[in-house]
C-alpha cells in the first residue's frame, strides 16, 4: 500500500496506553483486552479540493473494538485487533458511516527460521492526495504479506517473501487494482550488528477494466542493522525496470530507506526515503519519489511531543507534475495504563501544473483512547 500521510494521522490518533492488565486473561497464553477512542475532528476541506470547491465540518468518531494476544510463552505471538468506527459529520450528514477494521500480526522465531506474517481489512471514507477531488471517496482495503528468513550458516541468511495489496473503490470513476510482490533477498553479517544485502523484487500490479497492468522487476543492494549506537535502521538502492501492457516501458534508479537516529534517551529522529513506481486511482503509471522527516521527544513519563514533515514529487503519466508537502505535530499524554489522550494538527499542500489538481487543508484533532 502507497504511503498515506492522512492514513497515518489516523493511525496516530488510535493508539492505546500500553501495558494495562488484560480484561480477560484466557489460559496462560492469551489475554483479551477491550479498546475505544473517541474523536472530535475539524477539517477545512474534507475531500481535498481546490479552493473554490473545498467544504469544511466537524467531524465526531467513536471506535469500540477487541485485541486479542496469544503467546506470552514460547516462539510464537500473534495479535488480533477488530473495531468498528463509527463516523458523524456535523453538517454533512450524507457523509455519516460505520466502518469496519480488522488488524492481524504474527511472529514466529526459531533457531534458524524466523516467520512474520500480517493480514488486514480497512473500509476508508475519507481521501488523499492519491484521491483527491470534489467528492469524499469511500474504498476497501486488504492486505496480506508473509516474510520469511533462514539461517544458511552463522553469517548469512536467505529471506523470501509475498506481500499482497488491493484497493476497492466505491467510485466509478476511480479503478480498483491488486499488486502482487515477491521479494527475494540475501543477508551476510559483516558485524553482530550489521548485514549487507542483495536482492531482487518482482512485482505485478493488475489494474481491473483497463489495460494499465505493470510488471516491476527490482534489483537492489543494501544494509541493515544498527550501524552505530544511535543510528539504526535499512536501506537498498537499486534499478527498477517496469513493464506496460499498452504504454512505453519504463525504468528508474530505485531508493528505499527507513532510518531511526536516538539523539538521547527521551529523543528520536527518524528519517524515510522512498523513489519508486506507483499506480494512480485512475490506474495510469506514475514516479514517486519521497522524503519524511520525524521526530519524537517524552517531556517526562507522561507527556510525548511527536513531528513530521513530508515532501512527494509526483511524476504522471500524460505530463502532469504534483508537489506535495505535509507537516503535522502532535501531542500525546498518558493518563494511565488504560487511558491516553492526543491532540494533533496536520496541514497538507498539493501544487500542480494541471490547476484542479491543486489543493490545500488543515486538519485539527483531540482524541482520547482507551485499553481495558
Amino acid at each position: 500500500m502507497s504511503p498515506s500521510t492522512r492514513l497515518a494521522l489516523l493511525a496516530t490518533l488510535s493508539s492505546t496506553p500500553a501495558f494495562a492488565a488484560p480484561f480477560l486473561a484466557i489460559g496462560d497464553n492469551a489475554e483479551l483486552y477491550l479498546t475505544a477512542s473517541t474523536v472530535a475532528r475539524y477539517e477545512d476541506n474534507l475531500s481535498l479540493a481546490t479552493d473554490a470547491l473545498k467544504q469544511s465540518d466537524m467531524i465526531y468518531e467513536f471506535t469500540p473494538g477487541f485485541e486479542l494476544n496469544y503467546g506470552k510463552k514460547g516462539n510464537f505471538n500473534a495479535r488480533l485487533n477488530v473495531f468498528e468506527n463509527f463516523v458523524r459529520y456535523t453538517d454533512f450528514s450524507s457523509l455519516n458511516n460505520e466502518l469496519f477494521n480488522a488488524l492481524f500480526s504474527s511472529t514466529y522465531t526459531g533457531s534458524k527460521l524466523s516467520v512474520d506474517a500480517k493480514a488486514g481489512f480497512q473500509q476508508l471514507n475519507q481521501n488523499t492526495r492519491a484521491v483527491a477531488g470534489s467528492i469524499v471517496v469511500r474504498r476497501d482495503i486488504t492486505t496480506a504479506n508473509i516474510h520469511s528468513e533462514y539461517a544458511l550458516t552463522e553469517k548469512t541468511k536467505f529471506g523470501v517473501g509475498y506481500d499482497h495489496d488491493q484497493t476497492a473503490y466505491r467510485s466509478a470513476a476511480l479503478t480498483d487494482n491488486q499488486a502482487y510482490t515477491i521479494p527475494v533477498n540475501y543477508y551476510y553479517a559483516i558485524s553482530p550488528k550489521v548485514d549487507l544485502s542483495a536482492g531482487f523484487r518482482y512485482r505485478q500490479t493488475n489494474v481491473d477494466g483497463t489495460l494499465q497492468d505493470t510488471k516491476d522487476l527490482n534489483y537492489n543492494v543494501g544494509a541493515r542493522g544498527e550501524f552505530t549506537a544511535k543510528l539504526s535502521g535499512n536501506f537498498d538502492v537499486g534499478y527498477t525496470m517496469r513493464n506496460k501492457t499498452t504504454l512505453s516501458d519504463d525504468s528508474l534508479m530505485a531508493v528505499n530507506s527507513g532510518l531511526s537516529y536516538e539523539y538521547s534517551p527521551k529523543t528520536q529522529f527518524t528519517l524515510d526515503l522512498r523513489k519508486d513506481f506507483d499506480t494512480s486511482a485512475i490506474g495510469s503509471s506514475q514516479q514517486t519519489v519521497s522524503i519524511k522527516l520525524g521526530a519524537k521527544t517524552k517531556l517526562n513519563e507522561a507527556l510525548a511531543v511527536s513531528s513530521s514533515l513530508m515532501y512527494e514529487r509526483i511524476n504522471f503519466e500524460g505530463g502532469r507534475d504534483d508537489d506535495f508537502y505535509s507537516a503535522s505535530l502532535g501531542l500525546d499524554y498518558t493518563v494511565n495504563k488504560h487511558v491516553s489522550l492526543l491532540a494533533a494538527y496536520q496541514y497538507q499542500n498539493n501544487s500542480s501544473n494541471v490547476a484542479v489538481a491543486e489543493f490545500a487543508a488543515n486538519v485539527i484533532s483531540v482524541s482520547a483512547n482507551f485499553r481495558y
